[in-house]
């Protein structure tokens, strides 16, 4: 009596902890990870960078336009004061 023939396994069986596909599975799938973190640092470091070359260049035009009010506010307290003077001049004479 003959037994019944046994399927054919698609690898070589090996003793459990001796087959390398796993082995291969993991560090394919690390490298993968690796890619992808270096891909993604890569891409904010872009992005900051050129984010705060915009950012200097905002800071920059924001001081000049602080600088040119601060100048017309100081000439409308000189005409306000004028404004002032004349009234009392008026006002008195």
């Amino acid at each position: 009596m003959r037994s019944k023939p046994r399927p054919r396994l698609l690898w070589r069986r090996t003793p459990r902890g001796r087959s390398k596909v796993p082995a291969v599975v993991a560090w394919i799938a690390f490298g993968v990870a690796l890619l992808a973190v270096v891909l993604v640092l890569g891409y904010c470091g872009y992005q900051v960078g050129w984010r705060t070359a915009r950012l200097r260049t905002d800071l920059t035009q924001l001081k000049t336009t602080t600088d040119g009010l601060q100048a017309v506010a100081a000439e409308a307290r000189t005409i306000k004061a004028r404004i002032a003077r004349l009234r009392a001049s008026f006002d008195g004479g």
